[in-house]
């Protein structure tokens, strides 16, 4: 099981150094992450992908962000976002030695979009960019919580094709009394939903820390919280846990759901980090700079500058 974080300040070398050097993965959200392809270009959307995930990679970690278009999904279906799918693709490509995480459209439940364009635009994007075409990233859609609380999840919104299915679940109520994820409604009520062999992911765990209430709940609640979600992810031997990202990061006005880590949610997720992270892989030296990299204005993949010529007399000889 991969162990992550988001985490407000971007700093994911000092997050991590302060966890013993054991997180594997760092969700960021890249700026115009809701885009216009009709006003942002497919090298302008990389270079912002680029900016948010280069903290992470800075940090000996893998990168999972999102992106978005404005008129989804027949923005997406009917083709007009393709450059900008083989944008990221060929971003990946061009970054061996890392693994990306990338989901389209996160927590989309507030939307119009209905369960049956969700999944159809989802497997879109997934046979756009996965299907065969990359080994280093992996692709699927994060579902939102708080929308199946009190509802089934419906197996009509899972696409047909997918690496992971995620979900972002918080504590269900601001009381003090944080619930870990086996007592959560909309945990259950995914893991009902969702097929036997699909591996999940927990993308966004947030936990109360109290620090808003009054009086202010324990510090320990935190921990211990956190320490009960990871018994009970390992009790889920019937299951693939692919990874738990924790949400380091505040919430409401009134502080009440403050999930920033306290000392006692950073020694329970550093302890579990320990445990569940895979050894990580010793990476290559020869992989290029950003810096050395240059984009195909022909079919938006990321070249190694010094590659450049021999790419389009390869691929573009008409160019």
């Amino acid at each position: 099981m991969l162990v992550g974080i988001h985490t407000a300040d971007a700093n994911y070398t000092a997050i991590d150094a302060q966890l013993g050097g054991r997180l594997s993965v760092g969700r960021v959200f890249p700026d115009g992450m809701a885009l216009d392809v009709t006003k942002t270009t497919p090298v302008q959307m990389v270079a912002n992908i680029d900016k948010a995930c280069a903290p992470v990679v800075a940090a000996n970690m893998d990168p999972f962000f999102s992106f978005k278009f404005i008129g989804e999904p027949a923005i997406i279906t009917s083709g007009k976002a393709d450059k900008h799918l083989a944008a990221i693709l060929g971003y990946v490509k061009a970054r061996p030695q890392t693994t990306f995480y990338a989901a389209w459209h996160h927590e989309d439940e507030q939307t119009a979009i209905t369960d049956s364009q969700f999944a159809a635009a989802s497997s879109y994007v997934y046979s756009s960019l996965r299907g065969g075409k990359v080994a280093n990233l992996l692709v699927g859609p994060i579902y939102q919580g708080y929308a199946y609380r009190s509802k089934a999840f419906p197996k009509a919104r899972i696409p047909g094709g997918y690496d992971f299915l995620a979900l972002d679940t918080y504590t269900s109520d601001w009381s003090g009394n944080s619930k870990d994820l086996s007592q959560l409604p909309d945990v259950k009520n995914f893991m009902a939903g969702t097929p036997n062999d699909a591996p999940i992911f927990f993308t966004e765990r947030g936990v109360s820390s109290g620090s808003g209430l009054t009086p202010p709940s324990p510090v320990a609640q935190q921990g211990s919280v956190i320490t009960k979600d990871f018994q009970y992810l390992r009790t889920l031997t019937s299951r693939t846990v692919m990874g738990y990202l924790y949400w380091n990061s505040g919430g409401a006005t009134d502080g009440t759901s403050d999930y920033v880590l306290n000392s006692s949610g950073m020694q329970a997720l550093g302890a579990n980090a320990d445990i569940e992270n895979p050894e990580e892989p010793v990476l290559s030296t020869s992989e290029p700079t950003p810096s050395q990299m240059v984009v195909c204005a022909t079919c938006y993949s990321f070249i190694d500058g010094a590659n450049i010529s021999k790419h389009y007399l390869a691929l573009h000889p008409s160019s």
